[in-house]
């Protein structure tokens, strides 16, 4: 299916002839009065975000001595400033520095005058002296000619003053003077600007201080009072329902928005496209539009009598307004239900919508685009599916038939898991238009039959080798201090913090092979020790199972205990401390590291790496470049369970590994493609001995050896009835060691080695037994002779060459993965791979 279900779209113009009053008198019922007390100041329009409030995106400097709040948790410039002259690591810097007071930005802290308990009311005028203005002027004139210092004039000898109104100018921090409501500065300003005047035209203090810019506001301010009486109303409603989502309040962000939208008559007359063109290229100032004009758009068509879930193309934000979920990202997406040509259907669908409100996206799209894909098969039906009583069994059949065979963007079948979720989401939208009513006239014909399963996809043995090979992995190695150095991970993180977070996230990904979003949710505490041995604790989101335990290495939990160590150094929100690889803001999804931020990372490292080979040769004999596509998070889980499957790792115990429910899904780790296998067998020819561990070279042609040979538990056969019998009615009990047709080559090497262990155990526990002596005899001649083999063969190994030697092993372990994959699918203990030339 090639047309995508959701796409963003921007709000249409409104041509509409607005009624300013009606429109400002409906926005103030939905507002709510007491919005955000202690922050936002409702007579003056100013907001003042509380550093100390989680909700708004303003904070303190991190150093702790420094009160200067700052947008984010990173240092104030004054602190900035210091820290590239000091000596003193990050963190001792942070904990020890002591800023001036007289370089951190003025807040509304009170004058530091008082005594008795009683302190003054009024705002301090420096941070400097930490007086207001009416005591800076005492200590002036009076204070500093007392013989006091300033601490002990401010202590006993000056009176605490009640407190005095705020100049009425936005954003000015200062008290203002008892004639009029501004502070001395803007007084000031004022009588200035009315001197030129003539006596009819100068204007009082309140209608100057109107139409004055704000002061120069903080970071943590923003002001609506810049915007016009419509405008402001619009964006505090949407500022409330943004907080209703739980979103956190960026007052950088919004100063910007209120700049751009200065002299706009009204948000809801005015598209979309032309407020972005009025806003600068900041992401974050785009997002805050989007999101404020779109809530807007829908009050307006609610305010003009239109429901919005009536229209055939939906803003999913609509869906997020009726149903607010805390913590979740606002979705700005559309969903459009035009494709679903069959009214009825439509209607079906968006009353599954409504009913059900999904919690994400992919719900909704999947609802949907099945919908899409049943509309267009009962299109092609006589009637064209229009009207529902018409329906018949043989529709629905052909609706299971285009689910069945739906493809993707790139026409690849979807996955199996998939294509029956897409089936199961039809019926019930079908189900619930049923029971309400609305395809009451829809016939029971019209329905699933238990034969309309869809079933697995047949595995392509061609397309299963998805992991990165152990070869690109040690160049990956060799290159793991370039990881994490080609982007910033926020403003607060060092580059050095940044780049050892995600070399630990690479180790954990490449030595557990557990799925990257198991990795970056990992716990703060997910290592446990028992017994010597180390565990990882992790919660296997994919099928529920939580706080599942892997053994690894100790090289492993070292490098995670090292990023412990280093990571409690740092100074982080209180939202990520839950987590071992935190996200870089408090205002960052669920406070760990997310699954795209880690792909972006491994992408960005891979095509940095200056030369990154294959482990095939090119043209010219040089190794082929390896493609870098081929590398990506998940890749790792492969790599991890292909390394356990061509260590002859038992498939129960990589299934266990893996944290599989199916041994079939194990199984396909066991898989090689059948041409890796030819090569492999054609090189193992060369190798093959007899009983004895002397080299065999009577195999004569491929067919011919094929024929006349079976795969046996650790070798091959020659001898005629096993051959004929599959290798199930060996006349010696398959005693193969002392068997003139036995043929064995080095692939099978693990395989004797184990043999021999359990020989030599079974000897031990016969002679525990007091058994007869030939009993004893004959393990010990069995041992004997597989010793015999085993070790002649590593000799003939240890004599070749470096590259044939390579050769022979890397054909050996595919072999031997190989007949495990078979095995299991056999249902057998046997290794049935007969070796033979593929030429």
């Amino acid at each position: 299916m090639n047309t995508p279900v959701i796409k963003a779209t921007a709000t249409d113009a409104l041509t509409y002839r607005l009624d300013h009053g009606a429109w400002v008198s409906y926005l103030r019922e939905q507002i709510a009065p007491e919005w955000r007390p202690g922050e936002f100041d409702p007579e003056r329009w100013l907001f003042t975000g509380d550093p100390d409030n989680p909700a708004t995106t303003s904070t303190r400097c991190t150093v702790r001595a420094c009160d200067t709040v700052v947008t984010s948790r990173t240092l104030c410039q004054q602190c900035q400033r210091a820290a590239a002259h000091s000596d003193l690591g990050a963190h001792e810097f942070l904990a020890s520095y002591q800023p001036s007071v007289t370089k951190q930005t003025r807040t509304d802290t009170r004058c530091v005058v008082g005594n008795d308990g009683v302190g003054c009311q009024r705002r301090r005028l420096s941070n400097r002296t930490g007086l207001c203005h009416a005591h800076t002027t005492q200590w002036k004139r009076r204070g500093q000619h007392s013989g006091l210092s300033m601490a002990q004039w401010s202590s006993t000898r000056a009176r605490p003053l009640p407190p005095r109104e705020a100049c009425s100018i936005v954003g000015c921090s200062a008290d203002a003077t008892l004639d009029m409501r501004l502070c001395g500065a803007h007084s000031t300003a004022f009588r200035r600007s009315q001197r030129a005047r003539a006596e009819g035209e100068r204007e009082t203090a309140e209608q100057w201080a109107s139409g004055q810019p704000p002061s120069q506001l903080r970071v943590n301010q923003f002001s609506l009072a810049l915007v016009t009486h419509t405008v402001r109303f619009e964006l505090l409603y949407a500022l409330q329902q943004r907080d209703a989502q739980g979103q956190k309040l960026d007052p950088v962000a919004m100063k910007s928005l209120t700049n751009a939208l200065r002299g706009l008559d009204s948000v809801a007359t005015t598209p979309e496209s032309t407020v972005r063109e009025l806003i600068s290229k900041n992401r974050a100032v785009h997002a805050y539009a989007r999101m404020l004009t779109r809530v807007i758009a829908l009050r307006f068509e609610e305010f003009r009598g239109i429901r919005h879930t009536d229209k055939d193309v939906w803003q999913c934000l609509a869906l997020d307004l009726q149903t607010p979920r805390a913590g979740r990202r606002p979705n700005l997406t559309s969903v459009d239900f035009t494709p679903i040509q069959q009214q009825w259907l439509r209607e079906a669908t968006k009353d599954w919508v409504r009913t059900v409100c999904p919690e994400d996206t992919g719900q909704l799209k999947r609802t949907v685009q099945v919908c899409t894909l049943a509309s267009r098969a009962l299109s092609r039906r006589p009637g064209g599916g229009h009207q529902q009583h018409e329906l018949t069994y043989a529709d629905m059949a052909a609706v299971f038939d285009d689910v069945r065979k739906a493809t993707g963007t790139a026409g690849k079948l979807y996955e199996t898991r998939y294509r029956r979720g897409l089936w199961a989401r039809l019926h019930a939208v079908l189900e619930l238009g049923r029971k309400t009513g609305r395809l009451a006239e829809l016939p029971a014909a019209f329905s699933r039959h238990p034969s309309q399963s869809i079933g697995a996809l047949e595995v392509n043995e061609e397309e299963l080798g998805k992991a990165i090979p152990e070869a690109v992995i040690a160049q990956l190695d060799a290159h793991v201090h370039l990881l994490g150095t080609q982007r910033t991970y926020g403003r607060s993180w060092s580059p050095a913090a940044t780049a050892m977070m995600f070399r630990t996230v690479y180790q954990v990904l490449r030595d557990t092979g557990r799925r990257p979003n198991e990795v970056v949710s990992l716990s703060l505490e997910c290592l446990e020790r028992q017994d010597g041995e180390y565990a990882l604790v992790y919660d296997n989101h994919k099928s529920q199972r939580l706080r599942r335990r892997l053994p690894i290495t100790g090289a492993t939990a070292k490098a995670i205990q090292h990023w412990q160590d280093y990571r409690a150094g740092l100074d982080l929100p209180a939202s990520t401390r839950a987590w071992l690889f935190p996200s870089w803001g408090e205002s960052c999804g669920p406070g760990h590291l997310s699954t795209n931020r880690l792909v972006r990372a491994i992408r960005d490292w891979v095509s940095a790496i200056p030369v990154l080979d294959s482990d095939l040769p090119g043209p010219e004999g040089s190794p082929a470049p390896f493609d870098r596509r081929l590398i990506y998070p998940y890749a790792f889980r492969h790599s991890y369970a292909q390394r356990h499957a061509d260590a002859g790792v038992a498939v129960e115990i990589l299934s266990e590994l893996m944290d599989h429910k199916d041994l079939t899904v194990t199984q396909g780790y066991y898989t090689v493609s059948l041409k890796r296998k030819r090569e492999a067998i054609k090189v193992m020819r060369r190798y093959v001995h007899d009983h004895t561990g002397t080299p065999f070279s009577g195999t004569g042609s491929a067919a011919s050896y094929a024929l006349k040979s079976v795969a046996v538990p650790f070798g091959n056969c020659l001898e005629p009835s096993n051959v004929k019998a599959g290798g199930k009615q060996c006349p010696i009990r398959f005693q193969c060691a002392g068997c003139g047709f036995y043929r064995p080559d080095p692939s099978y090497l693990p395989a004797i080695e184990e043999h021999i262990i359990a020989l030599k155990a079974d000897r031990e526990t016969a002679h525990a037994m007091e058994v007869d002596d030939f009993v004893v005899r004959n393990l010990t001649d069995q041992t004997d002779a597989f010793q015999q083999v085993a070790a002649r063969m590593r000799e003939k190994l240890e004599a070749l060459p470096d590259q044939e030697r390579a050769e022979v092993d890397q054909a050996s372990a595919l072999l031997r993965k190989a007949r495990a994959g078979r095995d299991l699918a056999g249902g057998r203990t046997l290794l049935p791979l007969t070796v033979q030339d593929g030429s």
